[in-house]
């Protein structure tokens, strides 16, 4: 019995160290190191272990431990098989709920780096708790008993804090309570992991029925592992890839709670109350979308295995657009968007006199494109867009994009920008690159040396280049930017951003005016050209200033920026 305990004792502290691993990698490792030396110095720790390990059996150094009395635990045996079952509900349950747990604090908690490893460092560190829990609760309850506790407490408290989630939470979520957003992400993801957590050690320190007593041994703990590590894999892809894709969030999680009592039935014989009020409360989740009614001009709500998408009104005919926490595009409606927006076809489109292949990196709401397809010169025009709800509801924004979707000019991907580079072997006359966010994972890796390198390869010799320069590091990336494409020019966006237009040869002298009917945007030649010496002015301005980084893939400088605002590390929309 005792090397039973031990064996729990061993997960809480692997669950620790998976804790402690999370916030050094994602707080330390990368942003001082990069990703491959923090690989190799993992790899290296990794060794060290190993090495240990080897030693220890050459030399057979046993740790000799008194057994304590007063630490034996229940008596309780069950048949092999069960136990086997148990292991794989603990996982694939486990892991379906931290899935879900991890799509709902999205919502809430940011966007940046640092969400995700403060995610895990919640999770891992409330296994922990509870693995050392188990310990103690199997001197005094059943397996039966506990397995019963742990489900339908965490069914309940997880319920009862979605059933809060529309009051406590407003759209604008980067707007939140600190504290009631971290004290949320407490109770949802610490305690449930607490609870959830102790039913893998569980499973390691029930004895086998008397039939299999002989079985307990290296291979038979082995072979609990690996049926729990393979139940963690298969709830983590069924989870995302076909529940939530499927039933929606709040509906998974209700599905989950039904699947969590599953060996609630097989192990527990007693059917109590408060199974029944667990299962209760789990159905009343479903009643969230006609408990809370539309009060934030919700337009548009939906979901898919990449987050929940919202179009929210803020005022009339001007629209957010939300995918999860992250606001998509600047505002849809608004005279400044719709310029920026429109710019980056018109602009390159000055500079390039035969321009018949097209590549929009980032469709949005279709502006760009749309704009690209009122030339006759262009024949072709393929379009890349990450987020498929963008493509999906592309008719909303039909009054200000152009109708792109129906233009037999326009091919739409739903697809990463940089894998779609990667595989094609077209040349493109014109690559127009707009994304989010600078600062955010993903993002960010549109900003890389690398990148640049690959977006060169693709564009024909006199091809051009434009892209969405914006945040508080122009002058960092205006400046590589330039190490790639020798020759730029710039206009004015954003407040704090400009569109930027490269390319390896130099530009034509006057800007090639077409004759185009701009039915969106207020724009005239002399108007153009005083944007382009503005633009000019501002160049020169930026790089004057001496760069302070070098965005690599490697070294992804950009997603570990500190943005101005107390919630710079967690949230960024620049």
């Amino acid at each position: 019995m005792k090397k039973r305990i031990n064996n729990t004792i061993l997960y809480a502290v692997n669950n620790f160290g998976a804790a402690f691993g999370s916030i050094i990698t994602g707080f330390f490792l990368i942003k001082t190191f990069g990703i491959t030396e923090s690989l190799f110095i993992i790899f290296v720790l990794s060794l060290i272990v190993l090495a240990g390990s080897i030693i220890l059996q050459h030399f057979q150094i046993k740790i000799d431990i008194k057994e304590d009395t007063s630490c034996l635990i229940n008596k309780e045996t069950l048949p092999v098989n069960k136990l086997y079952l148990l292991a794989f509900f603990s996982g694939f349950i486990f892991l379906q709920y931290e899935m879900l747990m991890q799509r709902i604090v999205s919502l809430i908690f940011g966007n940046r780096i640092y969400v995700s490893s403060i995610i895990l460092f919640f999770i891992f560190t409330g296994m922990t708790y509870g693995s050392f829990l188990n310990k103690k609760w199997l001197q005094k309850y059943t397996p039966g008993k506990i397995i019963t506790f742990c489900y339908s407490i965490s069914v309940i408290l997880i319920s009862c804090l979605l059933l809060c989630f529309p009051v406590l939470f407003e759209n604008d979520y980067s707007q939140n309570s600190i504290f009631v957003t971290v004290i949320f992400c407490l109770f949802l993801c610490m305690i449930p992991a607490s609870l959830l957590g102790m039913i893998f050690p569980l499973t390691l320190s029930i004895e086998p029925d008397e039939q299999n007593s002989n079985k307990i041994n290296g291979k038979y703990i082995g072979y609990l592992y690996a049926v729990n590590t393979l139940a963690c894999l298969l709830g983590a892809l069924i989870t995302t890839y076909c529940i939530i894709k499927n039933f929606g969030t709040f509906n998974s999680f209700v599905l989950t709670g039904f699947i969590a009592f599953v060996p609630v039935f097989l192990f527990n014989k007693k059917k109590n109350f408060i199974i029944f009020f667990a299962l209760l409360i789990n159905l009343s989740v479903l009643l969230i979308p006609f408990i809370y009614k539309n009060s934030h001009n919700t337009i548009i709500k939906d979901e898919d295995e990449y987050g929940q998408f919202k179009i929210i009104e803020i005022k009339k005919e001007l629209y957010k657009v939300f995918n999860n926490c992250t606001e998509l595009v600047f505002t849809y409606g608004a005279e400044r968007t719709q310029y920026v927006q429109e710019m980056h076809a018109h602009f390159p489109m000055l500079y390039s006199k035969k321009p018949e292949k097209i590549l929009n990196i980032g469709t949005g709401y279709g502006i760009t494109t749309g704009a690209f397809s009122l030339y006759d010169d262009v024949k072709e025009i393929d379009t890349i867009e990450i987020i498929p709800m963008m493509i999906k509801h592309a008719s909303f924004f039909k009054k200000q994009n152009y109708s792109y979707f129906d233009n037999p000019k326009v091919n739409i991907y739903i697809a990463d920008g940089r894998q779609y580079l990667a595989k094609t072997k077209k040349k493109y006359d014109v690559i127009s690159i707009n994304v989010s966010d600078p600062y955010l994972p993903g993002s960010s890796s549109l900003f890389s040396r690398e990148f640049y390198i690959k977006v060169k390869s693709r564009l024909t010799e006199k091809g051009i280049v434009c892209q969405h320069i914006f945040g508080f590091d122009n002058h960092s990336l205006i400046h590589q930017f330039k190490e790639y494409f020798s020759y730029i020019k710039a206009i004015p966006a954003y407040e704090n951003g400009i569109t930027i237009i490269g390319s390896s040869t130099p530009f034509i002298e006057k800007p090639f005016f077409r004759n185009i009917n701009l039915k969106h945007i207020k724009m005239t030649n002399e108007r153009f050209s005083d944007l382009i010496r503005k633009g000019d002015m501002i160049l020169v301005k930026h790089l004057t200033l001496k760069s302070e980084f070098t965005q690599e893939d490697d070294k992804p400088v950009l997603e570990y920026r500190t943005i101005p605002g107390k919630l710079g590390k967690l949230f960024s929309n620049m």
